[in-house]
């Protein structure tokens, strides 16, 4: 399962590295949750967030920025996050879930579609999330 946040399209394996490097934005670590699913163009069936949250729109707006500098294509369409369960999908949608899938977001990867030996998807790099920000709580002084 993963969501794309830019499709690169063909790139020069000597860049590889080069992208792997560049591409470890640091992001906060945060959660996606899905309860419904909806039908695109085309017959795609895909789940939906319920709420993008802030820490993914940063994620996906810094790696575009660093893909730019680099020469290469950024995704210029308005970001739609979503996960693809199912191509040419022409059944009844399923139910709306009363409890979430909740996916906790804690790492980013570049990968290769099609490369692994079973034609899916290969990864190349990834990196971590940094820690969720503690709670604020106050503070006691000395009067």
């Amino acid at each position: 399962m993963h969501l794309t946040l830019h499709f690169l399209g063909q790139v020069p394996r000597a860049r590889i590295p080069e992208l792997c490097s560049a591409l470890r934005t640091p992001f906060q670590h945060h959660e996606l949750r899905f309860s419904r699913c909806e039908c695109w163009r085309g017959g795609l069936l895909v789940a939906v967030p319920d709420e993008v949250p802030p820490a993914l729109t940063d994620l996906q707006t810094a790696l575009g920025e660093t893909l730019r500098r680099l020469g290469l294509p950024a995704e210029t369409r308005a970001f739609r996050p979503h996960v693809t369960l199912a191509r040419r999908f022409a059944g009844p949608l399923p139910p709306i879930r009363s409890k979430p899938l909740a996916w906790p977001v804690r790492r980013c990867a570049l990968v290769e579609s099609g490369a692994a030996a079973d034609g899916g998807y290969a990864v190349l790099c990834s990196h971590l999330a940094l820690p969720a920000r503690p709670a604020a709580h106050p503070a006691l002084h000395p009067g």
